[in-house]
């Protein structure tokens, strides 16, 4: 009741509000400008003609309305995109054939059958002012389609989907539009990018812009990321089981940042790792709903979302309790151990090594690769590193325990692969080397 309220309040200001200004002929909207006097009185259309197949329909948009020279009226564009169109309640839309094209209040041409006609627009208030439309149809084609690539697709909650469109022939203007059947299922923009918003299943529909007849729909299904390779029977005991029931990870501030694109690339990749799970279920079975909840034992160590998805605090333990929402006695548990990870190692990287270059013109110049020192974040609670040879006859690893440091040596000719980690594995980085002359 509100909102109508609202609306109506806004549209009984804007007839005021034009009224004072056709009439009374003193008022400008904020923003005006002078033109030239031989403009006077007229409409600027947003575009002033078309051309339609019998069948088709277009909208008559006025972008600018001119009194005694004077702009009083005018689209604006929108920060998101589009224009803020003028009501065209403020104007009146005659056909010079309706036999060819009709006109409805609203400005909506409707192409009739082949032929030329034009569309007179005129303001209500004033009409001296006015604007002509030309509209030029063309007999009807045979066939109207419009095909897409694909008909259907499952998404994840939070993920995307772009609708591909295949063919659309036998109309005038390429142009299409969307609309979802249930927005809180999935929703689509103008370009036709699917998001899912929760589990469930809705239709995208796609149609011309210029003939609602010519259409295809879409249907998406929407998973939680919980359940996305769920097994399901209403059949047998009622239980629910884990793909995985328990997982390592390590809180936000262990994925510090880094300069060196490589070493970048080893946190973002250990930060998909390590720094967030999602607990997928395996098979519910013996029970008439596939709903659950999720409950942290700890939530200052790991929380839980409503659909799985695990973010670790700090250091400690906490486990996850998975429960039917049917039978609360049904459960299954998922064990969280966070930890202090090493999650990158600054390697100095080269990529070719001289044979010429022997062990003791390498600690000369101090080409070393890693040492103990470079494991990151400082509180890591593993520091030792493992360095390997994926061809020891080329390149052979050394480590000088004194000081912590990994040498590759030359021995050959050739190419080698040098993997470096931490004793626990959980931060690793390869690399390739080329032995020269």
């Amino acid at each position: 009741m509100e909102k109508r309220k609202s609306l109506l309040l806004k549209r009984i200001m804007s007839l005021v509000m034009a009224f004072l200004i056709f009439v009374g002929g003193f008022a400008i909207l904020p923003g005006t400008e002078q033109v030239d006097a031989a403009s006077k009185n007229r409409i600027e259309l947003y575009k002033s003609k078309a051309t339609l197949y019998a069948g088709e329909y277009t909208t008559i948009r006025p972008a600018k309305v001119y009194q005694n020279g004077v702009l009083v009226q005018r689209i604006y564009e929108k920060e998101s995109g589009g224009y803020s169109w003028l009501d065209n309640s403020f104007f009146k839309f005659k056909s010079s054939n309706s036999k060819v094209a009709t006109v409805s209040k609203k400005g909506v041409v409707t192409a009739k059958k082949k032929g030329t006609a034009k569309i007179t627009v005129t303001h209500i208030y004033n009409s001296k002012i006015k604007a002509t439309f030309k509209i030029t149809v063309k007999a009807k084609p045979k066939t109207a389609k419009l095909t897409l690539e694909s008909k259907k697709a499952t998404i994840v909650a939070g993920k995307k989907v772009t609708i591909e469109i295949k063919k659309l022939t036998g109309v005038s203007n390429k142009g299409v539009k969307y609309t979802s059947s249930n927005k809180k299922i999935a929703t689509v923009s103008s370009k036709g990018v699917v998001k899912g918003v929760k589990a469930g299943t809705a239709t995208i529909t796609v149609q011309s812009t210029v003939n609602k007849k010519v259409k295809a729909t879409f249907k998406v299904t929407v998973k939680s990321p919980d359940q996305v390779n769920i097994s399901y029977s209403p059949k047998g005991k009622a239980k629910i089981t884990l793909k995985e029931t328990s997982v390592t990870l390590a809180p936000a501030k262990s994925f510090i940042a880094c300069n060196n694109p490589e070493q970048t690339k080893m946190v973002q990749a250990n930060k998909k790792k390590y720094g967030q799970a999602q607990i997928e279920i395996k098979s519910i079975t013996g029970l008439k709903s596939t709903a659950v909840t999720y409950r942290s034992s700890n939530p200052s160590v790991a929380s839980v979302s409503a659909t799985g998805f695990v973010t670790p605090k700090k250091k400690g333990t906490a486990t996850i309790t998975v429960t039917s929402k049917e039978n609360k006695k049904v459960k299954a548990t998922y064990q969280v151990t966070v930890r202090n990870l090493a999650t990158w190692i600054d390697v100095a990287p080269y990529d070719e090594i001289s044979l010429s270059e022997g062990r003791e013109d390498l600690i000369a110049s101090g080409t070393y690769f890693a040492r103990e020192s470079t494991v990151k974040p400082a509180n890591a609670e593993c520091r030792d590193i493992i360095a390997t040879s994926s061809d020891e006859s080329v390149i052979r690893i050394e480590y000088d325990k004194y000081d912590g440091i990994l040498w590759a040596v030359p021995v050959k000719k050739g190419m080698a692969e040098i993997t470096i980690s931490t004793a626990d594995g959980y931060a690793s980085y390869t690399w390739k080397v080329k032995v020269v002359e």
